[in-house]
């Protein structure tokens, strides 16, 4: 897994998506699977991916192993189809127990999960260029996870978890070294 670090503070919305696609200009932003997740910091983009780029410094990360870590994600509840055919969204988690739950979901078959501290955050709302807004439902976990497929995990790592993975939410930073 590859990380790099990104100064996004004189950097509109458009000029940050410009810089995060460079990296990978054997992508196209919207005509393949993005690369990568990242979370902007405000002052600081940190983007993950398996693939290595001209400023990218490799991760190393080892099976059994137990870290500090941190992720603002999406977590929400799927949509479904009503008898008329009209998609319905079902409401985000909102207990910590659920969203404990909902985490350890995503998690499975790479990492298992220790102390989690779990705070509900305001949503973020992307507006489309139509003037349709995106809402996702923000929450932040930090915790300590144990690895338990290394593979899996900078698999699940490099793509982010839950929605809003392109909009900075997602991305699991490990903090420090193993404990």
């Amino acid at each position: 897994m590859w990380i790099t670090v990104l100064n996004s503070a004189d950097c509109s919305r458009y000029e940050l998506h410009q810089k995060l696609w460079g990296l990978f200009p054997q992508h196209q932003a919207g005509k393949s699977d993005r690369p990568f997740c990242y979370k902007d910091t405000g002052e600081t983009v940190y983007v993950l991916s398996n693939t290595e780029t001209s400023e990218s410094v490799s991760v190393d990360i080892e099976q059994g192993e137990r870290y500090m870590f941190t992720v603002t994600a999406s977590a929400r509840r799927g949509t479904y189809r009503d008898e008329s055919g009209k998609r319905v969204r079902l409401n985000p988690y909102t207990t910590a127990s659920e969203l404990k739950q909902w985490l350890a979901r995503r998690l499975a078959g790479c990492a298992e999960l220790g102390l989690i501290d779990v705070t509900v955050l305001p949503p973020r709302t992307v507006t489309k260029p139509n003037g349709n807004k995106m809402v996702f439902p923000k929450t932040e976990f930090k915790g300590v996870l144990t690895i338990t497929d290394v593979d899996e995990f900078k698999r699940v790592a490099s793509v982010g978890i839950g929605q809003g993975c392109a909009f900075g939410l997602g991305a699991i930073l490990l903090i420090g070294d193993a404990l």
